[in-house]
């Protein structure tokens, strides 16, 4: 083989080369910030559904029973998807709307750690919570990534 052939099969190659690394990154840059939105998502739901919980009225062993075996296994696996979207945050940081949901989180955790104001304010940023962390990643899977793709 001369050179010149190794020259040709190089300028074949390489480009090509070149290109499908940067596919590759970018699916996974992708792939991180599907993964940001959906672990928002999930912690969204959550607060919705834990909030659902505690507004209807129910009888006493009733509410233990669902707050045993199902409020906190939801909020621990909520707790561990936010520790994961803000890590995906930090990581992939040009998404406005990762660092809004960020911010918007540690308030919220902020907020419930602390018990600030009367308890309606406290029923209130939970709900707006649990919509805003629900809406802007349902709008990301079903708006938003067709177009920024």
């Amino acid at each position: 083989m001369s050179g010149t052939d190794l020259l040709n099969i190089l300028i074949i190659v390489g480009p090509t080369v070149i290109v499908g690394f940067a596919i590759t990154l970018v699916f996974r840059f992708r792939a991180k910030v599907d993964r940001a939105y959906a672990s928002f998502l999930f912690c969204g739901a959550s607060v919705l559904l834990i909030s659902l919980l505690s507004a209807v009225p129910m009888h006493a062993g009733m509410a233990g029973g669902l707050g045993f075996f199902v409020a906190i296994p939801v909020g621990l696996a909520s707790l561990c998807a936010l520790i994961m979207a803000l890590r995906y945050t930090i990581a992939e940081w040009p998404h406005a709307h990762l660092i809004l949901l960020s911010v918007l989180s540690l308030l919220f955790v902020a907020e419930i750690l602390l018990e600030l104001g009367p308890g309606t304010i406290y029923n209130g940023v939970t709900l707006a919570y649990g919509v805003v962390a629900t809406a802007v990643p349902m709008w990301w899977f079903l708006v938003g990534r067709r177009h920024a793709y």
